[in-house]
C-alpha cells in the first residue's frame, strides 16, 4: 500500500549490489520496460519474435522469457531451478508455491517470478511466518531465475558487455 515503505522486491535485497542489479531488471520486466524483442519492435523495424538463437517464435516478450518457452533459455533455466530448489532446501515450506507457480500458464509464471509477494500462497505463508522468513528466500529465488533468463539472454544476443 502507498505509504507503507518500498516494495519487497527492494527491501528483500538486503545491501548486495548484485541483488540490486537482478531487483532492477526485475523492475523493468514488471514495469513493462524491459527491453525485450517485443518491446523493441517499436521502434526498429522487426516483427518482435525473439532473436535467439534456435527460437524465432512470436512474441518475444518477458512472459516468453520467464515461462521457459524459449528453447534457447530452457537448459540454462533447467540448470537454476535445480540450483533453486537447493536454495529453498532450509525453507521448505516455501517449495509449494515455487512449484505450483512453475505449473501454471506463462503469465501466472511470469506473475509470480516478477512479485511473488502477491501470490495468495505467498501471502498465506507471510501470515503464517512473517515477512522475514517468507519474502527474502522467495525475493532470492526469484530474482536468481529472472537473472539467469536475462544474463543468459544478453549473452546469446552477443551483448555481455553490457550486463
Amino acid at each position: 500500500p502507498l505509504g507503507r515503505g518500498a516494495h519487497p522486491l527492494w527491501w528483500a535485497c538486503s545491501s548486495s549490489p548484485s541483488a540490486g542489479r537482478a531487483a532492477t531488471v526485475m523492475a523493468k520486466m514488471l514495469s513493462g520496460r524491459f527491453r525485450s524483442c517485443w518491446l523493441r519492435r517499436h521502434w526498429t523495424q522487426e516483427s518482435g519474435a525473439c532473436r535467439l538463437p534456435g527460437c524465432g517464435q512470436v512474441p518475444g516478450d518477458v512472459a516468453h522469457l520467464l515461462s521457459g518457452e524459449c528453447p534457447a533459455l530452457q537448459p540454462h533455466l533447467a540448470n537454476t531451478l535445480h540450483n533453486l530448489l537447493d536454495m529453498l532446501a532450509p525453507h521448505p515450506h516455501l517449495l509449494h508455491p515455487v512449484v505450483a507457480a512453475l505449473h501454471r500458464d506463462r503469465d501466472a509464471v511470469t506473475c509470480f517470478f516478477l512479485d511473488p509477494s502477491t501470490d495468495p500462497h505467498v501471502i498465506r505463508l507471510v501470515q503464517q511466518y512473517g515477512q522475514e522468513h517468507v519474502l527474502h528466500p522467495i525475493f532470492r529465488v526469484c530474482r536468481a531465475w529472472v537473472w539467469c533468463a536475462h544474463r543468459t539472454r544478453m549473452r546469446l544476443l552477443g551483448l555481455e558487455y553490457l550486463l
